[in-house]
């Protein structure tokens, strides 16, 4: 069946998000080893882009992005 989806929404970055977009933070390279999609949605946040749900529920669990 069909079920409501939640639209997308947008966020900003927190500083451990700003922190995990600096190349040459350890956040950085451990997510763009294990977690490309995260990186990529970092940046899509940070250019002002609303995110779907399911791609910032990581996001917000791991405190990188906070709801606008």
């Amino acid at each position: 069946g069909l079920f409501p989806v939640d639209p997308p929404r947008r966020y900003r970055l927190t500083l451990r998000g700003q922190d995990a977009l600096n190349p040459f933070s350890e956040l950085h390279l451990r997510l763009k080893r294990s977690r490309k999609e995260a990186l990529e949605a970092l940046q899509r946040v940070a250019q002002g882009f609303p995110l779907a749900p399911e791609a910032a529920s990581p996001l917000l669990e791991e405190g990188l992005i906070v709801p606008e």
